[in-house]
């Protein structure tokens, strides 16, 4: 272990899109089976395309060029858009106890094998570990959570780099058992925070990766943890959260809290954490990661002044692996951070059938959405879309049918520059048709709905969907995709969608329901645009 008060490094076993990430610890003074591709299976009567085959140009009707939908992407192709900042992917879980019920799974790496392609997924995973590896005795009475030294293999085994120890049983077995959880983590290469060490204030963490600098924080509030002897954990002290999150603010981009407390049992906002969160994030804080109420609270974007960037507040991630039964499930919230801030989130339900933790699936994004890493995210904050550029002589020469939308865009990543079209043509029966013969496949002029790929400047067809299910009303050509926005008028209704191109045709990912309009947004900083809804509105799913 290093000595109190000195930072230390940690190379983390992961290198995703060749990024490195170092940790140097922080220590703070007290007075604390993986994510299935999203849109793999598609009901193809009721999304997108049908059919993606196309060898010859499309036929009949004459060409009107359609205007975009309002409050569409920029369209003035001399608008300047600016990359987005680089990012990183950071996965946080709530509570991991490896003891009693827990620990003989852990022995046998079973208790959390079913999340390690979701964590290797990530750049950066943090959880808290609610039981400390020591095997003394416990220095109080009350609940036991300890698990042995040896199964602390299990936290490297799912991909888990950082653990926070600021919580109510962590030192359980006094300072004796924390230091044997820390000395064992040490081992382990995973990075502790929350612990805290006589003298001095507070001792900075430093999260770095592709250009960005995370600090990590933790405190716990339930005033239950043992406070007394070297080391101990970080109990909340206003005074000392304050000046550690500052500090944390000025040697680093974003800033990580996170919080042990609440309410045992509770699935609603805990108002204390929310309290907390909101004072954190008037500190600096641009995360709030709380847990210790063993139960799933909802995750808000809280900017109480109006005047900051805004902070992600999770009052209680609930359980990531624990022996409690049902009713005690937890949260997988994955954040994208970038040097200002947070940008885009997303959120996955776990369950612990018979103590091991399975992961349930994204949830649905919550207003603004983009789709990256398979699946759609919530984004936070403003990001400016890339402008469309459009070519309305193009458009104008298309003779395929009635156009709706037309954009220019390399959707292939070959290089070259093409003509995305969404267009109607009068229908005809298909075998595609079939699949669902009571679909409404043609509008009340007797057209049916198609998008296709064409070259410039010959226009020759390049690909085209036989049919679509959903008529496509604006698009977006973004890089390697595209971003759809469907027909309010057609069988569903008002929706939005992202299709990547994979070799010889498009793949759609789950359709979002609602209105939005369609964009390309660089949030990952890769330097490529991803497809996004914005202005987007759906009913039940507040922005």
């Amino acid at each position: 272990m290093s000595a109190p008060g000195s930072a230390r490094t940690v190379r983390f076993r992961r290198v995703r899109a060749a990024r490195l990430l170092v940790v140097l610890s922080l220590i703070v003074a007290a007075c604390d089976t993986g994510a299935p591709p999203e849109g793999a299976a598609i009901r193809p009567s009721r999304t997108t395309a049908v059919s993606t085959a196309a060898t010859n140009p499309p036929a009949g009707g004459q060409a009107t060029v359609g205007q975009p939908s309002p409050g569409s992407a920029d369209t003035d192709p001399g608008a300047r858009f600016e990359p987005a900042p680089p990012a990183v992917r950071v996965l946080l879980l709530g509570d991991i106890s490896l003891g009693r019920g827990v620990e003989p799974l852990a022995e046998r790496g079973e208790a959390l094998a079913a999340l390690r392609a979701l964590l290797a997924d990530a750049d950066l995973t943090a959880a808290n570990l609610e039981s400390p590896l020591t095997d003394r005795p416990p220095a109080r009475d009350g609940f036991r959570l300890a698990a042995s030294p040896a199964v602390g293999a299990e936290l490297t085994r799912a991909g888990i780099d950082v653990v926070g120890v600021a919580n109510n049983h962590a030192a359980e077995s006094g300072s004796e058992g924390l230091q044997d959880t820390l000395s064992t983590l040490d081992q382990l290469g995973v990075a502790a925070v929350g612990v805290s060490h006589p003298g001095g204030d507070a001792v900075p963490v430093v999260v770095a990766g592709a250009g960005v600098r995370v600090a990590f924080l933790a405190f716990d509030v339930t005033g239950q943890g043992d406070t007394a002897g070297t080391p101990t954990v970080s109990a909340w002290d206003e005074g000392v959260a304050r000046r550690a999150v500052e500090r944390a603010r000025a040697e680093a981009d974003v800033v990580v809290v996170g919080l042990h407390g609440g309410i045992e049992g509770s699935a609603t906002t805990d108002p204390t954490l929310r309290r907390l969160g909101e004072q954190l994030g008037s500190w600096g804080a641009d995360v709030v990661w709380g847990h210790g109420s063993h139960r799933a609270q909802p995750v808000m974007v809280t900017d109480p002044d109006g005047d900051r960037r805004p902070t992600l507040l999770a009052t209680s991630l609930g359980n990531a692996a624990f022996d409690q039964g049902r009713g005690a499930d937890g949260l997988a919230l994955e954040v994208l951070l970038a040097a200002d801030g947070v940008v885009a989130y997303r959120i996955g339900g776990l369950t612990q059938p018979a103590a091991r933790t399975r992961f349930g699936g994204w949830e649905e994004p919550r207003g603004d959405a983009v789709h990256l890493a398979r699946g759609w995210w919530t984004l936070v904050g403003s990001r400016r879309s890339a402008p469309m550029r459009r070519d309305p002589m193009a458009a104008a020469r298309f003779v395929g049918g009635d156009v709706a939308d037309a954009v220019v865009g390399d959707v292939d990543e070959n290089g070259d520059d093409e003509l995305v079209v969404a267009f109607r043509r009068p229908g005809r029966a298909t075998p595609a048709q079939a699949v669902d013969p009571d679909w409404q496949w043609f509008d009340a002029e007797g057209r049916s709905a198609h998008l296709g790929r064409f070259r410039l400047p010959d226009l020759q067809p390049i690909w085209s969907a036989s049919t679509l299910a959903r008529p496509v009303r604006a698009v977006a050509a973004c890089d390697g995709s595209i971003a759809v926005g469907y027909d309010p008028a057609g069988p569903v209704g008002p929706g939005a969608g992202a299709w990547r191109w994979e070799r010889f045709g498009f793949r759609p990912a789950t359709d979002l329901e609602g209105p939005g309009t369609p964009a390309c947004v660089d949030v990952d900083g890769d330097g490529r645009t991803e497809p996004a809804v914005l202005d987007r509105v759906s009913d039940g799913v507040p922005p």
